[in-house]
Parts: structure tokens; sequence; C-alpha cells
């Protein structure tokens, strides 16, 4: 059966690619910021875009004659299969920022040397298109085959998981729980652990300093990803600007971003190019904001510029201890575990202007540990600066035992399919498994090729492509026969 499951989606090569094109053109950044209240009064609870992406959705299933509905663009469901037991397949179809310096435009869906490039083709748009006609090629086969599916497959796609996964909650106040199920959405060949997930907003009010120079900092589009922009804008008076353009010059060089400058009479505003990277793996980027306080606080160390800010010593703590330091130990939190390894942070969002500091910072946290410490080693940490914690979120950690049957399946399925051996993973990202009573994640990256969710040219080759959908419909087909 799996040679005809191979032959039919090789058939439909062609639908596929231009399914994940037109989906990929569908600007779906979710315009609704997690503490920010969700208005569904017009059918668009996180933004047109991400309504029209999950209506694509059941658009194509039901043209591939596939059971589909939408839960009021929270959420949406296509369903094969009979049966009391559901298998789960949890994808996405909101996506991050596009950010900037891509070769082909973020949201084209262009084809160039068998890739397809475009926001989402990884994380998550490309499973979710693998899934849906895994789904089609189990239902027909089925069909020509006389074969009695035992048990439904439902592939539940969500619009907030980039934001705070207001969209699962929706969906499960109206539908029942799978008995297990999987994301596509990290790796192969199973992720049975994901580090926790802890989100915290630091706050502090600050005197309205007149005499400082600075009038805002910001940086960061979403605190799940490294900033590759930021910039400040100062009020000086103009022969201070050359000095300050003279001064940056001369530290352009010990910085890994890249600054550029615009005057606009009293006016300076200074922008940092940095490196975009994915949460879970910050050392991977350049923070922009980081490196944008970082040369603040130098150039502040200036006689004639030291009124840029009125607190460049913790300006400088912000920077390396938090933005720099993505192990941990600046906010006194540094741990790990051999489950799933050390714990990371991503100084993620910053908005300082005359009257108040805010920053956001995404931690992930091995699964052993417990969030409350970490909250409370943050407070005592950041205390003496004057910060207080205004806000924090968690995702509590993942973990499955290898002898669980979900794994067995999964690692028989991969094995098969691969010839390789599948061993298992643990990883700093956070998927939709976290939702299920029983969930891991389960590809769409083969060892070896490389993670550009959230980063700029993120792409999927079209083999790659065509090989995930082989690999979940022959996954469906073991779990439903």
């Amino acid at each position: 059966m799996n040679q005809r499951l191979n032959e039919y989606l090789e058939q439909n090569r062609d639908s596929i690619v231009k399914s994940l094109q037109e989906f990929l053109r569908i600007q779906s950044v979710g315009t609704v910021g997690a503490g920010q209240e969700v208005d569904d009064s017009r059918g668009e609870p996180f933004g047109p875009g991400v309504s029209k992406s999950l209506e694509y959705v059941v658009e194509l299933s039901q043209n591939l004659d596939l059971k589909s509905e939408n839960f009021s663009n929270y959420a949406t469901h296509t369903e094969i299969g009979q049966g009391e037991e559901i298998l789960g397949i949890l994808t996405h179809a909101d996506v991050v920022p596009a950010g900037a310096d891509w070769t082909y435009p973020a949201f084209s869906g262009t084809i160039a040397d068998d890739k397809i490039f475009g926001r989402g083709t990884l994380d998550d748009k490309g499973p979710t298109i693998a899934t849906l006609y895994a789904l089609k090629a189990v239902a027909e086969i089925a069909k020509e085959e006389g074969v009695d599916l035992k048990r439904r497959a439902r592939l539940i796609v969500g619009g907030d998981e980039e934001t705070a996964w207001r969209c699962m909650d929706h969906y499960f106040s109206l539908n029942e729980q799978p008995a297990f199920g999987f994301s596509p959405d990290a790796e192969f060949p199973v992720v049975n652990a994901e580090k926790g997930i802890l989100t915290v907003k630091l706050k502090k009010q600050r005197d309205n300093e007149t005499k400082q120079y600075l009038i805002e900092l910001r940086s960061g589009e979403r605190v799940n990803m490294v900033p590759d922009r930021a910039q400040a804008i100062l009020k000086l008076p103009s022969i201070k600007q050359e000095i300050l353009v003279r001064e940056i010059e001369k530290l352009q060089e010990s910085h890994r971003a890249t600054f550029s400058i615009e005057k606009d009479n009293n006016h300076v505003k200074i922008m940092a190019k940095g490196v975009s990277a994915h949460a879970m793996a910050p050392e991977k980027g350049i923070n922009a904001g980081a490196e944008l306080l970082l040369l603040l606080s130098i150039l502040a160390t200036n006689p004639e510029l030291s009124n840029i800010m009125a607190e460049p010593c913790q300006a400088e703590f912000i920077a390396t201890k938090i933005g720099f330091d993505s192990t941990g130990k600046g906010l006194s939190i540094a741990c790990s575990d051999e489950v799933s390894g050390s714990l990371t942070v991503n100084l993620g969002l910053m908005d300082i202007n005359r009257n108040q500091a805010e920053l956001a910072i995404n931690i992930r946290y091995p699964v052993t540990k417990d969030a409350n410490e970490l909250i409370n080693s943050i407070k005592e940490t950041v205390a003496p600066l004057g910060f207080e914690i205004s806000e924090h979120r968690d995702q509590k950690p993942l973990y499955v035992p290898e002898d669980h049957e979900l794994i067995k399946t999964l690692t028989e399925v991969y094995s098969e399919y691969t010839g390789k051996e599948a061993t298992l993973l643990s990883i700093g990202g956070g998927t939709y498994s976290r939702v299920l009573k029983t969930g891991v994640a389960f590809g769409p990256l083969f060892p070896g090729q490389e993670e550009l969710a959230h980063q700029k040219d993120e792409y999927i080759g079209i083999d790659h492509l065509l090989d995930i959908t082989k690999l979940y419909a022959q996954t469906i087909w073991r779990f439903l026969v």
C-alpha cells in the first residue's frame, strides 16, 4: 500500500506545489498581540490575513472532496475515516512577520532551484498542505482497495500559534480531544520532549528626564524571534550630532550589528540591523536591539555625549546580561537537564522612552524545571535595577516516554520510509502537540536540513515537500488501517 500511496502523490505533485504557492501568497500574520482582546464580531479574530488563510484550508479540503469545517476562523479541521478514536494532526496557518532582506518576496511562493520560497514554507504551511494531500491519498487508496478505516484522522489547523494559542482554547471548547497525535512543526525522527516556554514582561517607570537625548528605543516584532531591526531616536543639538556620527563610525567594527544614521534638524535616528532567528536558538541570531542598547551605553561614556541616557550602566546590563547571554546566567536562571538540555533566553522586544522601559523575554526551560522558581530568580535579579515583572505566561513542558505506543509506531514508520534509525529528540521550540493529552512533534525537517523557521529566505525543497507528504500518508495509513 505504501507504493500505491506514493504513486498517487507523485501523480499529484504539481497540484501539491501549486496549492502551497497559493497558500503562501496569503499574508497571514496575526494582528492581535498576546494579552490583547480578541474581537471576533467580523469573523476575523486574529486579523483578515489569518482568516483568509484558514478559509483557504477549508476551500482546498472541499475541493479535494474531504470533509472540513471552519470554527469561526479560530481554527479548522479536516477529517477522514470512521470510528471513535481520533488521530490528531495539528498545524497552523498563521506566520511570523517576514522581516527584511529576502532574496524573493516573502509572500510570493516563488520557485527557484527546485525550492519554494516564502514565509511559512516550513512553519507551518508546507506541512499543512502535505497533511491535506496525505489525507486525500489515504482516503482514495482505501476506497479503491475497499479497506475500512478503523479510526479517524483529523487535521486541526489553528490561527494563533505564533502568538498565544487562543485558537486552540476555542477549538477544544467545542470539540473532543484526539486520543493521540502529532504536530509536523519541528523535525524528524520524533520529538518526544519540548522545553517549557516562559514569556516574561519586565517594566520600569522612569523619571521624565528631558535633559537626556534619548527619546525612544524600540526593538523586535515578536517575542519568539531574535529582532533583526531596532531603532533609537535622539534629540540633540547639531553640534553634538557630528560627534555622535564620528563615534558610531569608530565603534562599528566592535559590534556585530550594522548601524546607520538619519538626521533631521535636531533629531537623529540610529538604526541597527542584525540577524533574525527563532527564539529556541537565539545564539544563531544577532540581536539588533541589544546591540543598539549597548552602543548607546558606550556612547554615553563620552563626556561630549554623556546626556544620551540617564542610566548607561543599566542599559549595558540589559544588553550584555539579557540580550547577549542566551544561557540565562545574567538573570540567574541558567540550568539544564539530561532529557532536554539547557535553558535559553531571548530578549525579543524592547520599548524604552523617557517615562518607562518595557522588555519582553522568551525563555525555553528544561522539562524537569519549575517555571515558578525561574520567575522568582528573575524577580530578585531585576529588582535592584528597578524592574518588576508586569506579566508572565507559561507553556508547560512536554514529555512522552519512549515506550509509549505512539512513539513506537512513529519510529517504525520513519525507519521503514527512510531506512534509518529513528532516534528521539528534545527541542526548545513549542508545537501544538502540547495541547494534546498525548502528542509529539514529527517533522518536517529531516536530520541535517537547515532550520529556517522565523528567518529570511525560508524555503522548502519540492522533493522535500513530496517526501513529507508521502511519509505522513504512510503514517496516517498505519494508524487508521
